[in-house]
């Protein structure tokens, strides 16, 4: 599994886009395990994983900051 060698923004970096997209669909299924023991929304999650994958591959972060706002 692609999602348990990923330690920092720098892993992601280094993964193929086929490498990616796998780590994406790797995600989604570690949510819907985690969602459907304790509860909770699916949609808004699975929406933006490949949205939060993309930021750090792109931008430096920890260094560049990444503000969410969930409008609650």
């Amino acid at each position: 599994m692609i999602l348990d060698n990923i330690n920092s923004p720098a892993d992601v970096k280094k993964l193929t886009i086929s490498e990616l997209e796998t780590l994406a669909g790797e995600i989604r299924e570690a949510l819907f395990n985690r969602l459907t023991k304790v509860g909770g929304h699916f949609g808004p999650n699975f929406g933006f994983v490949e949205a939060s994958i993309a930021m750090h591959y792109v931008f430096d972060s920890p260094k560049d900051k990444f503000v969410f706002d969930v409008s609650h």
